[in-house]
């Protein structure tokens, strides 16, 4: 995974100059040297796991689970060549957790990703939240429910991508140019909900120290208490000064406007209260994915989640489509709980470009009448 290449930067233009093999590593002595690094880094991550073995062992007995830990990691090498300077940057993603077996017909994956640094990493606390959730679905029968609206609840990782793509997708310049979207001091929601967008965090898998275009990342607000105030850009496209979000992951391809941290800041609300006070709706507890229909001006999240009736859960439902136009759906947020929790990374395709590694999370959201299509 990753792009080694050279870029010509003009004022409103990005021309691209195809390099040979050799000039596409400062020495190539460094491509070697990462190369042998991986399976020591394979090896880093495994030993972690087998310290944590015996926690694992008891969670599982615990919640009745099959556990089985498992490990991976990608090398990524990044050279950009700007006004004469080079910028060479180089990772390693790390990727590791468990595959948890509930039964012959059912198993679930959890996965925590980290950039470069191990060490103080405490994966337990992650690992067992994931459990709790895992366990909380496949403890109750599957139900069928109608179409309808529903108050509900999104947990973190759900709020974390309706964030990435009700926010983010809306203030990319391009998609702003193109189909239309949020616009720089437009106050689009009653809430005092703030969503930024961050590259700088160190080992997550949407991070960088410069974007494609070679300017430096930095932290930006997109929506600061119900209000735009910031949109993410590139050479190309662009109405204020660069912000570093210009990717991808193909050398050759022009690199697009792309989110890389995505999240919800939390507010003060309990979310144990939150949930424990929540009557009658649906809590979303997975996204399986989301979009954007710019022609209709809609939003949806696809999902799986747990039907609430009198504060229990009476069943799983699954397949069912958050769908609601995407003026109207942020304020229908009642609630922002108090603690943000980042989603283990995922792939986002945009247009035709190949997919580029982001990160989101958020902290619980409650929604008040949510449209929900139930698929068969």
């Amino acid at each position: 995974m990753g792009g080694h290449y050279r870029r010509v930067v003009g004022k409103k233009e990005t021309q691209f100059e195809e390099l040979s093999r050799e000039n596409y590593f400062i020495h190539e002595n460094d491509w070697e040297w990462i190369s042998y690094q991986e399976k020591e880094v394979e090896e880093i991550v495994y030993k972690k796991l087998c310290t944590h073995q015996l926690d694992f062992k008891k969670l599982g007995e615990k919640f009745n689970f099959d556990v089985k830990p498992i490990v991976a990691s990608d090398i990524y090498c990044r050279v950009v060549k700007l006004n004469g300077q080079i910028q060479h940057e180089d990772f390693t993603n790390y990727y590791f957790g468990l595959i948890i077996n509930i039964n012959k017909d059912n198993r679930e994956i959890i996965m925590l990703d980290i950039k470069n640094d191990l060490e103080n990493l405490d994966i337990v606390p992650h690992i067992k939240d994931n459990m709790v959730e895992i366990s909380n679905i496949y403890s109750l029968p599957e139900l069928s429910i109608k179409s309808g609206e529903y108050d509900i609840i999104f947990n973190h990782q759900v709020s974390g991508l309706f964030a990435h793509e009700i926010i983010g997708h809306l203030v990319e310049r391009d998609n702003i140019e193109k189909y239309g979207g949020w616009k720089i001091g437009e106050k689009i929601c009653n809430i005092k909900l703030t969503v930024i967008d961050d590259p700088g965090y160190l080992h997550f898998v949407g991070s960088y120290q410069f974007d494609d275009e070679g300017t430096k990342s930095k932290k930006t607000i997109l929506l600061k208490e119900g209000k735009i105030v910031n949109e993410l850009n590139n050479i190309v496209y662009n109405t204020i000064e660069l912000n570093g979000n210009s990717r991808t992951t193909d050398p050759f391809k022009r690199p697009m406007v792309r989110m890389s941290n995505t999240y919800i800041q939390p507010r003060e609300s309990d979310e144990e209260d939150i949930i424990r006070n929540f009557k009658k709706g649906i809590i979303l507890d997975k996204a399986f994915h989301g979009g954007i229909d710019w022609e209709n001006g809609l939003c949806f999240i696809q999902g799986q989640g747990r039907y609430i009736e009198c504060g229990k859960g009476k069943g799983v439902v699954k397949n069912v489509v958050v769908c609601e136009k995407i003026e109207k759906i942020l304020n229908k947020i009642e609630t922002v709980g108090n603690k943000t929790i980042w989603s283990s990374g995922c792939w986002c395709k945009k247009d035709n470009q190949e997919p580029i590694p982001v990160k989101y999370g958020g902290p619980v959201l409650k929604l008040k009448d949510v449209w929900v299509i139930v698929r068969e």
